[in-house]
C-alpha cells in the first residue's frame, strides 16, 4: 500500500514537470486597432504571436487598400476595415483617411497687412511655420506681412505639408506731399502736351515740364488742372 502511494505520488510530480514544459500559445495581436492616414499615406500593420501565414482583407477598397504584407494605402477620404486572418482567428483595425487642403497656395500682401490661412478636411491638429520669418510671422494660420520679399509658409498635418507662397510687396509711398511752386515766373507748369496747366511739377507724371505764367498758359489755351485747383 506505501508503495502504491509512493508510485502514485512520482507519477503525479512527473505529470506536473512535463505540463509546465508543454509550451502555451499566445493569443495573436495586431499592431494597431485604429489609425488615421492622410490621402497617399500608408502604414505597416502586423500580427504577432501567430503561427502560418496571414490574410489580409480591406472592406473598402476604395478608401484604403491592404496588400499581402499587411501594407495600407490612404486613398480617399471615408473609413474602413483592416481584417487579417490568422488560422483560426481574425483581428481588425479601423482606418479613417482626410483630406487635408489649404485654402491658398499664393497670396500677395503689403507690408503690415495680414491674412489668415486656413486648414479644411481634416480634424487633426495644424502646426503652422514661416520659411523666412523676417519677410512674414504666422500664428495659428495668420500671416503677418513684415518686409517686403518672398516666403513660404506651411501647414503641416500628419507629417504632410501643404504650402502657401507670400509674397510682400513695399507700402507705396505718399504722394500727397506737393513740392512748393518754383519762384521762377508765376508758377504754373504746362506739359509738352496736354491742355491742362499745373500747380505742381509733380502732377500728372509730366516729363519736362515748363514754367510759365498762368496768363501765358491761359493764352496759349490751357486750362487748370481739377487735381491741382
Amino acid at each position: 500500500m506505501k508503495k502504491m502511494k509512493k508510485l502514485l505520488s512520482i507519477i503525479a510530480v512527473l505529470l506536473m514537470v512535463f505540463c509546465m514544459t508543454i509550451p502555451v500559445s499566445a493569443a495573436g495581436k495586431i499592431n494597431k486597432s485604429k489609425i488615421i492616414l492622410l490621402t497617399g499615406q500608408t502604414i505597416q500593420l502586423k500580427v504577432s504571436e501567430t503561427s502560418g501565414g496571414t490574410t489580409w482583407i480591406s472592406s473598402k477598397k476604395s478608401v484604403a487598400t491592404v496588400n499581402k504584407s499587411g501594407k495600407v494605402l490612404a486613398k480617399k477620404k471615408g473609413s474602413a476595415i483592416i481584417t487579417a486572418k490568422a488560422g483560426n482567428k481574425k483581428y481588425t483595425c479601423k482606418v479613417t483617411v482626410e483630406t487635408p487642403k489649404l485654402n491658398k497656395k499664393n497670396v500677395t500682401l503689403k507690408v503690415g497687412e495680414n491674412i489668415t490661412l486656413k486648414v479644411t478636411g481634416t480634424k487633426q491638429p495644424v502646426k503652422w511655420k514661416s520659411s523666412r520669418k523676417n519677410i512674414v510671422t504666422v500664428k495659428n494660420g495668420t500671416i503677418t506681412a513684415k518686409k517686403a520679399g518672398t516666403a513660404n509658409v506651411t501647414a503641416m498635418v500628419l507629417g504632410k505639408k501643404f504650402t502657401c507662397k507670400v509674397s510682400v510687396r513695399k507700402t507705396p509711398t505718399s504722394n500727397n506731399a506737393r513740392p512748393e511752386i518754383p519762384t521762377a515766373g508765376s508758377g504754373v507748369w504746362i506739359p509738352n502736351s496736354g491742355s491742362k496747366y499745373h500747380r505742381y511739377s509733380s502732377c500728372s507724371n509730366m516729363r519736362n515740364p515748363r514754367n510759365v505764367s498762368e496768363n501765358q498758359a491761359i493764352s496759349m489755351g490751357y486750362t487748370p488742372c481739377k487735381k491741382c485747383y
